[in-house]
């Protein structure tokens, strides 16, 4: 009987994830050619090829598709039953950021995943802006931060990326010869950012119509056809649309999701928190890129 290997698959997911070997390298700490050899090496255990590789990248064939599936549950097996063995050596107290779009979605759920495997490590957890987040890690009033912008985050650890995108009422309609109603976010926000930029590429008229910090009231704004949000792929409810079939609308710039990490609090329990969510976090969001 044949035996996985938990380092090559670890690379394996994480080419899936990224849809690049260089990005994959990096996570895994690799070389690219050492992660092209891992998944060579699993290509022919398997007899058959996992990965269509192209200029921009690469992308499951169907039996990779298949394998994507059981080296996941490997992995979460593989380390939560590493963490399992670690927990009863790790007590304190994590303060940790998160901004409201993975605060709705995903990070309750690793978050309870967490607390069940290092029940003696009180979490305490902040859901707030980008900007509000990352000056409270640099002031060491949080452990660790998870931020949103587009591009680099100056001294973070890159997750993974988001589609953004341009969100209406189911019934939008273009209307070129009228000043386009944005709903946002607060400045400083790269979403605000993103739609005043593309609009004025395109010499599209705006004007901020509504502007909160509370998600939940955008969305309801927009429902009731005050206007326009941005917002990345992750929780735009059934009741509204994307609107990538308006080519009058800018394309948008992706997400990127970024560690930030504090520098003056206990380092074994921030380390072991990212190796513990990082990989988790990366695998679910990776059918929103």
């Amino acid at each position: 009987m044949k035996n996985l290997d938990i380092a090559i698959l670890r690379s394996f997911v994480a080419a899936a994830n990224y849809g690049s070997i260089a990005l994959a390298s990096e996570y895994v700490n690799r070389t690219q050619g050492a992660v092209s050899m891992q998944i060579g090496k699993l290509e022919a255990m398997v007899g058959k090829k996992l990965f269509y590789r192209g200029k921009s990248g690469v992308s499951l064939t169907e039996a990779g598709q298949n394998m994507i599936i059981y080296a996941r549950k490997i992995l979460s097996i593989n380390d939560e039953a590493i963490s399992a063995t670690e927990s009863s050596d790790l007590e304190g107290v994590l303060k940790l950021g998160i901004p409201q779009d993975l605060g709705i979605k995903y990070m309750p759920e690793l978050l309870g995943q967490y607390k069940r495997a290092f029940p003696n490590i009180r979490i305490i957890i902040y859901v707030d802006s980008n900007y509000n987040l990352s000056r409270r890690v640099r002031e060491s009033e949080l452990d660790i931060a998870i931020l949103l912008s587009v591009g680099n985050f100056e001294n973070a650890t890159f997750i993974s990326k988001l589609a953004t995108k341009w969100i209406g009422p189911a019934d939008y309609i273009f209307e070129p010869d009228m000043p386009l109603s944005l709903l946002l976010p607060p400045t400083p926000c790269h979403y605000f950012e993103m739609a005043q930029n593309g609009l004025k590429e395109r010499n599209i008229n705006c004007q901020v119509d509504f502007v909160s910090g509370n998600m939940l009231s955008i969305w309801a704004a927009v429902e009731a056809g005050l206007g326009l949000t941005i917002r990345n792929s992750l929780n735009t409810p059934p009741q509204l649309q994307t609107l990538d079939h308006i080519k009058e609308l800018p394309p948008l710039a992706d997400s990127t999701i970024w560690m930030l990490e504090s520098t003056n609090n206990d380092h074994k329990i921030r380390q072991q928190f990212i190796d513990f969510l990082c990989p988790k976090l990366t695998q679910m969001l990776s059918v929103h890129v």
